[in-house]
């Protein structure tokens, strides 16, 4: 999906942090491409990326984000544009998770992670960290179509992990948790594996 999975080989210390708690005990291959949006990853997967003579136990599916930081801010206002634009991205992500079942012989286990929570990113006024921010309504827009298409498909499930990198007060980022309002840092790396995806993906393994 997006580009908080293949930042983890470039966020120091977030190597470290998959290997001791994924690769050094699964057999776990990450497929994330930076900037992707929903048209970009149904084009590499109807493209031949999927690993090919594999049948994954669990597929963990993050994308969307990207859409919304992409989507101009007078769209963003607009609750007209805004259902727009979630249904845009929360319908690619149904033909992402039924392409994945085909994939994958309607064998795996698909988890599909709600978009995970970012500050007003690249707004010049120190905001990034904010939340409530101006990403929150599409952000929970998409998540509720994401939730409702679980809860109608078996071997689907919904995963909410955002609360992690989010502050005790669950308004504001955490900045120990994310270095920008929007990737992880390597300490938010390991709190969303082991608080949060390890834990889901257990019992399937």
């Amino acid at each position: 999906g997006s580009a908080r999975n293949p930042g983890i080989p470039r966020v120091p210390g977030a190597l470290q942090v998959w290997r001791q708690a994924v690769a050094g005990r699964h057999d776990a291959v990450l497929l994330g491409s930076a900037g992707d949006q929903v048209k970009h990853l149904l084009h590499r997967l109807s493209r031949g990326e999927f690993p090919k003579g594999t049948t994954p136990r669990v597929i963990v599916l993050l994308i969307g984000i990207n859409d919304w930081l992409q989507t101009p801010k007078v769209t963003l206002k607009s609750p007209a544009g805004l259902a727009r634009i979630a249904n845009h991205v929360s319908g690619a992500i149904a033909r992402i998770v039924a392409l994945l079942h085909h994939l994958s012989n309607c064998s795996s286990r698909i988890i599909v992670m709600g978009i995970l929570p970012c500050g007003s990113v690249k707004n010049g006024r120190g905001l990034q960290y904010s939340w409530p921010s101006l990403y929150t309504k599409p952000i929970n827009l998409t998540n509720q179509a994401i939730r409702a298409l679980a809860e109608t498909h078996s071997g689907v499930e919904y995963l909410d992990c955002g609360k992690h990198l989010l502050n005790e007060s669950g308004r504001g980022m955490n900045k120990t948790n994310t270095y920008d309002g929007l990737h992880p840092s390597a300490q938010g790396y390991a709190v969303l594996l082991r608080s949060c995806l390890l834990p889901a993906v257990a019992p399937y393994l």
